[in-house]
């Protein structure tokens, strides 16, 4: 269906974090992520499920800044932020899992998160970061080919996804997140 917006409701979250990203695996359930460092507050998911008239704060198990979620299902969602820290649920956001993945040298800082489904999707951020998992915890550094940072990402099926960046950055794959291209 397509969407007019041409009406908008305040709605209130009940919180004072900044908040960075959404995704509405439902009309009515939806997921929000936040926190940004010093003035934006820790690290926060909040999630409705009567489109938007309540919200609920989850307890995870971080304090870094989250900036994006991807759900796939009601069920099943992901969250990468700061220190690369990456969370995952897999029962509506009753328990999330911590994963970190990045060395003290190189950790990287993401920006956006898209899955496929419950067991694929790709995290994208600072100096070039690309992150995929296929079974939905072993994350693995994919090389990309610039080393600007990655802010955004989405998959148009489960071949062919699109990451954007700093500097006019721009890249492709048809393999599913195995190869990238400028």
């Amino acid at each position: 269906l397509p969407a007019h917006a041409e009406e908008w409701s305040v709605l209130s979250s009940g919180a004072t974090n900044d908040l960075n990203n959404i995704a509405c695996p439902t009309e009515t359930t939806c997921y929000v992520v936040g926190g940004a460092p010093f003035i934006g507050g820790d690290g926060i998911i909040l999630k409705t499920a009567d489109g938007g008239s309540s919200w609920a704060q989850q307890n995870i198990p971080t304090t870094a800044p989250l900036r994006g979620i991807a759900c796939p299902s009601v069920d099943v969602c992901y969250a990468a932020g700061d220190s690369g820290v990456i969370l995952k649920t897999t029962n509506g956001g009753e328990m999330w899992t911590l994963s970190t993945v990045g060395t003290p040298a190189n950790t990287p800082w993401f920006w956006d998160v898209e899955a496929i489904d419950a067991n694929t999707a790709v995290a994208v951020g600072n100096v070039g970061a690309i992150y995929r998992t296929t079974n939905g915890s072993i994350w693995t550094r994919i090389t990309a080919p610039v080393d600007e940072n990655l802010h955004g990402i989405h998959f148009e099926n489960r071949a062919i996804c699109w990451i954007l960046g700093s500097g006019g950055t721009l890249l492709k794959t048809i393999n599913g997140g195995s190869d990238w291209l400028r």
